[in-house]
């Protein structure tokens, strides 16, 4: 499962009723107040147990060598709530060092590499092989290439924005469902 957090405003009040209480029973040496504190600390954690848990919005990676192709896409996935980073370098997919993406938009034909080669070795290393890997090209003739070299999916430019949110949207349920980028989870 990918990582989660609480609703930012409620933490903050329940640590801060906590804070409170606690400066405010030790000052006393009443018994009153000192049932008070663990009364409010078993509270506490009653309520961060029950609280409604939010997800962390997912992590993009896009890999291509068109700036107005990352730009665009870069725009869109932001404006729809993920975390977006980008390379127009290829390689620099390879030398992710534990902060992987929940999926890797990858262009297959890039100036100085091919996704296709980059995709093999990602999916050939076990930190890297449950990443969702999306490759794009202009070509369509491509797509089965794209699949051989192990892409979970595969869209062809130009592209709709909206069969692109799409196929991210069901590429990166998958990787919370498998635990992607998280190979630890993944391992269990």
């Amino acid at each position: 499962m990918g990582k989660q957090c609480r609703g930012p405003g409620i933490n903050f009040l329940l640590c801060l009723t906590l804070k409170i209480t606690f400066r405010y029973c030790f000052c006393s040496d009443n018994y009153l107040t000192k049932s008070l504190f663990f009364f409010a600390f078993y509270f506490y954690n009653y309520l961060s147990l029950q609280l409604p848990i939010y997800n962390m919005p997912k992590r993009i990676l896009i890999a291509d060598d068109d700036p107005g192709i990352v730009d665009a896409v870069e725009m869109i996935l932001d404006f729809h709530g993920y975390d977006v980073s980008s390379t127009y370098n290829g390689t620099d997919v390879l030398s992710l060092n534990g902060n992987h993406p929940d999926v890797l938009l990858l262009d297959i034909w890039m100036s100085g590499c091919d996704g296709r080669d980059i995709c093999r070795e990602l999916k050939a290393k076990d930190e890297t092989r449950f990443i969702p890997v999306l490759m794009i090209s202009a070509s369509k003739d491509i797509k089965q290439s794209a699949m051989d070299s192990g892409a979970d999916d595969f869209i062809a430019k130009p592209f709709d924005m909206d069969e692109l949110i799409s196929k991210i949207e069901m590429l990166s349920s998958k990787a919370s469902f498998t635990g992607a980028g998280y190979p630890a989870a993944a391992s269990a």
